[in-house]
């Protein structure tokens, strides 16, 4: 069978638990695989083996618009509106999303796949599979009816408007899409959710959702106990590994603001020296395409011709408010690193905050933007940590978790032992490769 996947341009969406080992998984058992997207992730896709299709539109903007600037003209109606427009932007932008079906249907007429798998932003694969009347997937989100509330009413309208708009120019009914509440795709057939029913429990997910859970890949080759093996797919950004005899005789919490939202230097301070308060080691990843906000470190704005040594810059001036034991790269193995690691504190991306479950990993949870609240909602239901606003980080506030967390034997640590195991109970993308194969 052929597969087309389809996803974002950026690395966090290849992940959602298990999306790009998923179609590694089915290219090894002999079927076609093809992965469309950005230019920005092909090298990612095609390091693992996967085909890959550049796609010049694929319906998710990136990067997002600057932040909005306070406006005292603005009523409190005006400016609700206006972040409902901003938020359906990334996703749901007609012209964006129009584009990127009708390249995705050029695509087809020389793939000719059998069934579309995407992530749940991808609404221009939801349109496309209706159109060729083929079997959709979501991947990595589970089916659920969204309620309304005064808040949420507005986007609601909004995106109704917008998806009219796409069933009208494509001829499609929307057989893909909610049919009722907040428009978000919902395939009829199958959302392969990367966790467990008690990451949900509580919330109430339609039949089609699957739980495949996932587990952690084996680093047989690898010795954990060299703190050298963090750079296995990274470049040590600060300190000297082999001069920090320290590293080996203290608990190890990682520190991360994922690929995408790494701009709050203050999540990042007052995390290490919170673990270095605990006499712990943090061990800090910083996204490799991110510079730290200029503004919020007091500099000038960069002229483009210093933008290409500023992320030099500005992380250097970020590591010397750090916490002198920080260890700092540009990013980790989480196979090679998350076995020595005792606790996390990060951001809530899907990817993360499921690497962390697989190795039973206590989490602290500071959801920033987009899907981040979702995980941050399942770290609490499943008590396997806490989450906290960002405006709420304090290090006060983050050493007395901590604190809780490294109690020997702690109902942190004995609720992710148990959802590390009902994870690896449900298959992972062995699983889910063998609920795509039913092709309905």
């Amino acid at each position: 069978m052929r597969y087309l996947f389809v996803s974002a341009q950026l690395s966090g969406h290849l992940d959602w638990g298990g999306f790009l080992a998923t179609a590694v998984e089915l290219q090894s058992r002999g079927h076609e695989v093809l992965w469309a997207s950005g230019k920005e992730v092909a090298h990612l896709v095609q390091r693992v083996g996967i085909p890959f299709h550049r796609l010049e539109q694929t319906g998710w903007r990136w990067p997002p618009p600057a932040p909005l600037q306070p406006d005292t003209t603005l009523s409190a109606e005006a400016l609700h509106i206006l972040r409902a427009e901003r938020a359906l932007d990334q996703w749901l932008d007609v012209d964006r999303v129009g584009l990127a079906v009708v390249e995705l249907l050029d695509l087809c007429q020389s793939f000719g796949p059998d069934v579309v798998v995407a992530e749940n932003f991808m609404s221009s694969a939801a349109i496309l599979a209706e159109v060729i009347a083929l079997p959709f997937a979501v991947a990595g989100w589970p089916a659920f009816q969204a309620s309304l509330n005064p808040k949420t009413q507005i986007i609601a309208e909004l995106a109704a408007k917008r998806l009219a708009s796409l069933k009208e120019e494509f001829n499609i009914t929307g057989v893909n899409w909610t049919s009722v509440g907040a428009s978000m795709l919902l395939s009829p057939w199958l959302h392969l959710s990367y966790w467990s029913s008690r990451w949900f429990h509580g919330v109430s997910l339609l039949e089609q959702t699957q739980h495949v859970g996932g587990y952690a890949q084996e680093v047989s080759s690898l010795p954990l106990d060299d703190p050298s093996a963090m750079l296995l797919n990274g470049e040590l950004v600060e300190g000297e590994l082999s001069q920090q005899e320290s590293v080996m005789d203290a608990p190890w919490v990682f520190v991360t603001l994922g690929t995408s939202f790494a701009d709050d230097p203050n999540f990042f301070i007052a995390a290490t020296h919170a673990i270095e308060q605990i006499d712990a080691v943090p061990i800090v990843a910083l996204a490799e395409n991110k510079e730290v906000s200029n503004q919020q470190l007091g500099r000038k704005e960069l002229t483009q011709e210093s933008r290409a040594d500023a992320r030099r810059v500005t992380v250097e001036e970020l590591c010397e408010r750090l916490a002198p034991s920080s260890i700092v790269l540009d990013q980790i193995n989480f196979d090679a690193v998350l076995p020595s690691v005792s606790a996390a504190i990060h951001h809530g991306g899907a990817g993360t905050a499921h690497a962390l479950v697989t190795h039973a990993v206590p989490q602290i949870v500071v959801p920033h933007a987009a899907d981040q609240m979702h995980q941050a909602h399942g770290v609490a239901r499943s008590e396997v940590g806490v989450a906290i606003r960002p405006q709420n980080v304090t290090i006060s506030a983050l050493a007395q978790v901590l604190d809780e967390m490294f109690v020997a034997s702690s109902d942190f640590q004995r609720n992710a032992q148990r959802l590390q195991a009902e994870f690896a109970q449900l298959g992972g993308i062995k699983r889910a490769a063998d609920l795509l194969e039913r092709n309905r």
